[in-house]
Formats: C-alpha cells, structure tokens, sequence
C-alpha cells in the first residue's frame, strides 16, 4: 500500500482500519522524556490493538498504568548463563551470586557469559567476584574482546543512526567484503549485542549507547560518507535506512553535509512529511548553500504555510542563480508564495508578467509551471484565461502526485466556468486513481473527492425548481444520505445550500443545528482546511448574522478569509462574498471601524469587477454592502 502524503494520525487510523483481529505492538526502548502528547501518536486508535511499550525510565507523566520490571528470578538468570557457558554443580552457586550482583540484568548476565564462555578452570566465587555487575561495563569489556572486524562493526554504527544497517553498506563503508562483514555480524549476534535482521546489522540499543559514551567521536572516514552518498539511489530496498544513515552523518561530519542532507530532505518531501523536510532543509541552509537549495527550501516552506519566508528564500536564489533553470525554479516559487499571501502585484511583478509564456522543456517542469499559472489566473478571478493553458497538458509525462494536481486545477477552473459535468468527470478521475493505488486516505483523493461533490451538487442544483425553499433541499440532502452515507462529501456539501435556505426562511437556528452537525463530521472525515470547511464556516456566520450576533459573525469571517484566500484566491466568489461580509458585519458591530469596514467592502467590491462573470447575486451584493457601511 502506498502510503506517501499520509499524515501521522492519518497513518494510524489506516493501520487502525487495517487490522482485523487481536493485535499486540510492542514499542521497545522507548527514551526518556519524551512529553505525555507522544503517548497519543503510538497508540493506535482501534480496540482491536493493546500496546506494550518499554523503557528504562519511567514515565510518570504518561496516563498509562505503568509496570515495574524486576531482573531475572536467580533460576532464570541461572538458565540464561548456563545457555551460554554451560555450568557445572560446583559452580551454580557463585553463578547464582553473580546474578544477584547484577540485580538479574538480562544483558549483564548475558555479556558476563560471554566474557567467560572460553575461561578455562572453575567459575568460583573468586573469579566472579572480579565480573562487572552492571551491563554498561560488561558490555563494554565484551567489545573489548570482539575480533577486529566485528569491532570495527559497532564503531561504525556509533556515527550512524540507530535503525539497521544493510550489509553492502558497512561492507562499502568499511573498505570489506561482503561475506567478511557477514560473519562479523553473526559474530555480534552470537555474542548478543546484535539481532538478527537478514541483509543487515541491528545493533542492540544498549550497546550503541554504550560504545558512543566509550569510544572518541572521530570525524566519518571519507569511505562512510562516500557510501551515504552513493548508495540511497543504487539500494532502493534499504533507501529508507540509508537515508536515516545519511542523516546522522550529516550531524557529524565537517564534509559533504548538504551532500547528505538533499536526499533526506527530497524523500520526507516525497512521503509529504513537509515540516520533516523544513527541518532538513533549514539545516542545509545553515550551511554552504546553493542557490538551488534556497530554491528547493522555499518549495517546501510554501508547503508549511511560511510564505513569506519561501518569498524571501526565493528572491535569494533569484539573485544568486547562475544557471538559468534555478532562476526560473525560484521565480515561480517566489510567485507562488506570493499568491498565496493575496499579494498578486508583486507576484506578476516578480514573475508571472516576465516569464508566464516561457515554459521549462522538462515535462515535470512544464507540468508545474502550467498549474501555478492556472492557480495564479484563477486567484485573480480569470477562469476564463486558465482553461487553455491545459491544451495538451494532460499528454505530459510526469509523476501521478504533480498530474493529478494540475487536473484538480482544470475541474476547479471548469467549475467556476458553469461547466459542471466535465469538472465532476475529471475529479472523479482523480479521486479514482488514487484509488486505484491504494491511496484512498491521501490528501489529493480527499481534495478530488469535495471537488466531486461540488460538481454533482451543482448539476442537481440546477434541475431543481426551488432551489431556495428547504424542504426541497432537506430532501436532496436526505436523498445524497441515504444513497452515499452521512459522511459522504456529497452530503456534507449539500448541507450548506440547506442551510442557506432556512437563513433566508428566518430559521437561523434551525441552520446552526444542520452546520454544527455537518462540521464535526466534516473535520473528522476531510479536516479543517478545505473549501467545504470555509463554506460551511461562512454558512454559520450568516446564522450568527441573521440573530444580531453582528461581533461573532465578523469573528468567524476574519478567522476563514485567509484560507478562502490561500485555497481558492481573493476573487473566488466564495471569498468575495466573506470579504463583504465581514465589512458589512464590522460595520454593524461597531461604528467606530466604518473606516475599516469601508475600505474592506470597497476592495471587495472592486475586484468583483474584476472577475470574469462574477455572478449577479454578487454584484448586487457589493453594491449592497457599499451602501450599507456608509449608512452606519
């Protein structure tokens, strides 16, 4: 299953939804401090599933009934010596000293063991007595004694991260051969402080911790890095790992840092991990950067919502590129974040009015250029200039995630063109390949699925004889529930119509009820970011409005006009009509910010103008507005 662009509590409702029968996880080793808010990430929201998680700290602040570890009962750890060294009568009772000594450590006893396996004479009390009876110390005196190459092993993982590491790796790492390193690794298993794991090394947490603590942090042989920098691309079996190696090296080495760092960055962008990805990003920065580097960052910051640092970084690169494929990278990105801020004269300035017609000759490229410039003429409330920029688009080869985006773009822009039925075919195409991938809980088979819903809507909307009267609409909307299910986005979509009906009725009220119940299912199914939300959202307002709750309607439309406005552009109709809202509600709040309320009805206004057949409604309501906020 692909599960690239899953969020983390995504992640865990799909594993939740997964697992059909009884199931223990098992959280090992967990680190000391981590807050009670981590809790809730590990433990699966399913009933299906208990987790068992360990640590060697307690964890009071966890709301979690917590369990007390003893160390092995003296016959057990007698056991567990005896597997390993095995014992004579004479000698059970000073092994049995020793165990209590260690307080029945599984690891001390065991590396204890090990250390004595090939003692020759007797194990008495003597002997024991010199054993160390904490397992840091024993481990530590094991890895004293390993063969060299086995050592040499565990060096190599205390610069590295604590996940496995593939075989071809410590082997081209090294300077080794496979089959050397192979047996060195049983070597470390057989000795415990390694576990199996086919194709690589898993070294115990424990004895990596030990071996940092013991041993100098030298900077990485350059045959280390060399083999972090070659082999994500050559090893896609161990890309995950690799790339976690890679990083942790970047920690270390003074070298090839950012070398290290841009695959991590591109992969948690690829499994749309966009904050994990900032984080790397920002660390490449901080040192020798490119100018394609601060491009690549600004990509990803306008994916965390920091526009106007992507705004900044983008200029950066701008000025610094020599080569010309980075400078227009960083223009459209530059632009693109731009738009999202509602800031569309510096973004035609900066690069729509210089470089819009002047494609990039890579498919992937082109592909992205084509929707930033339909996203950027839609913004503007230019539908009509979007639509022939996908002339021939849809032919481009290019990756399923950046595809389906510029097609998402293309149903938005039919849509806002009245051409319905296209729109709900290409969305239903998207959402269907996503599908098809085994994608249903992506973030993109969610967009492809309101726009769906919006699409159909609109269709059945325009058969209806009585669109404004709410029985006609409670029916559409009872019809939608009992055909698609009350989570539906058809039915969610079509409660908002309903709602507007009962305003325009007097029965606000009655309004409330259906959004606050179409809401809490809308955050639970699709979240709080999509334009459903925002028109559900201004739906309320209006409720709040029609009561004379003038203050809590301008509150609700200042808290949604910003994400109208990153979503669908300042000139969307929907933002539009809460722009004049929100004035017309300030206004009437409070006299004193008619001046304020004004201005917003008044630029409100003027880019209804500005739109491509904006609709009659809101252009009766822009000269409402304009004459209601004069008169306060």
């Amino acid at each position: 299953m692909d599960t690239t662009g899953l969020t983390l509590p995504q992640l865990r409702r799909l594993a939740a939804e997964r697992i059909d029968e009884p199931t223990l996880v098992l959280v090992d080793d967990v680190p000391a401090g981590l807050p009670p808010a981590v809790l809730d990430q590990i433990v699966l929201p399913t009933a299906r599933v208990a987790t068992l998680v360990t640590a060697r700290v307690a964890q009071p602040a966890w709301a979690a009934p917590a369990i007390g570890l003893a160390g092995l009962a003296p016959s057990d750890g007698l056991r567990l010596f005896d597997g390993i060294r095995p014992l004579r009568a004479d000698e059970r009772d000073a092994v049995r000293g020793l165990v209590d000594r260690c307080d029945g450590h599984p690891f001390a006893i065991r590396a204890n063991a090990h250390l004595l396996r090939g003692r020759p004479g007797t194990l008495d009390a003597e002997v024991l007595a010199a054993r160390p009876s904490t397992a840091p110390q024993a481990i530590l005196d094991l890895i004293g004694e390993l063969p060299a190459v086995a050592r040499r092993l565990v060096l190599l993982g205390t610069v590295l991260a604590p996940v496995p590491i593939p075989t071809g790796f410590a082997a081209e790492a090294l300077g080794l051969s496979t089959d050397a390193v192979t047996a060195a690794a049983g070597e470390l298993v057989a000795r415990g402080l390694a576990r199996p794991d086919p194709g690589c090394l898993r070294l115990h947490t424990l004895v990596l911790e030990v071996a940092r603590s013991a041993f100098p942090h030298a900077e990485p042989d350059a045959l280390v890095t060399g083999a972090a920098l070659r082999l994500p691309a050559d090893d896609p079996r161990h890309r995950v790992l690799l790339l976690q190696h890679a990083r942790a090296l970047a920690e270390r080495t003074t070298g090839p840092r950012a070398a290290l760092l841009r695959p991590v960055a591109a992969a948690y962008s690829a499994l749309g991990d966009h904050a994990a990805a900032g984080e790397v990003r920002a660390a490449i920065l901080a040192g020798n950067a490119t100018a394609a580097d601060y491009a690549d960052a600004a990509r990803v910051e306008i994916d965390c919502g920091l526009y106007a640092q992507a705004v900044r970084h983008a200029r950066h690169a701008m000025a610094a590129a020599a080569d010309e494929t980075v400078r227009y990278e960083a223009g459209l990105t530059a632009a693109e974040a731009l738009d999202c801020q509602g800031d569309y004269a510096a973004a035609d300035e900066v690069f729509w009015r210089h470089d819009a017609i002047r494609w990039p000759r890579g498919p992937e490229q082109r592909l992205r250029a084509i929707t930033a410039l339909a996203r950027a003429r839609r913004f503007r409330g230019r539908p009509d200039r979007a639509l022939p920029l996908f002339d021939g688009a849809h032919g481009l080869r290019a990756d399923a995630d950046r595809t389906a985006a510029m097609e998402l773009e293309h149903a938005r822009n039919l849509l806002l063109m009245g051409r319905s039925r296209p729109a709900r075919d290409l969305a239903a195409d998207v959402a269907g390949a996503y599908r098809r991938r085994g994608r249903h809980h992506h973030s993109g088979h969610a967009e492809a699925l309101l726009l769906w819903a919006d699409a159909a809507l609109a269709l059945d909307m325009e058969h209806l004889r009585t669109p404004d009267e709410p029985a006609v609409l409670r029916d559409l909307t009872a019809k939608y529930r009992e055909q698609e299910g009350a989570g539906s986005p058809l039915t969610l979509a079509a409660s908002v119509p309903l709602a507007r009906a009962l305003i325009a009725a007097g029965r606000a009220e009655e309004a409330l009820e259906v959004l606050s119940g179409t809401e809490t299912v809308l955050l639970g199914e699709f979240g709080d970011d999509n334009p459903l939300r925002y028109r559900v959202r201004h739906a309320i307002a209006s409720s709040h409005g029609r009561l004379g709750d003038f203050g809590r309607q301008a509150r609700v439309l200042d808290d949604i006009v910003a994400g109208q406005g990153r979503l669908l552009g300042l000139r969307h109709p929907e933002t539009l009509a809460t722009r004049l809202d929100l004035g017309m509600a300030l206004a009437l709040a409070d006299p004193t910010s008619r001046n304020h309320a004004t201005r917003i009805v008044d630029e409100a206004a003027a880019d209804v103008r500005r739109t491509f057949r904006a609709p009659r409604a809101l252009s009766a309501k822009a000269s409402a507005a304009r004459a209601a906020v004069r008169t306060r």
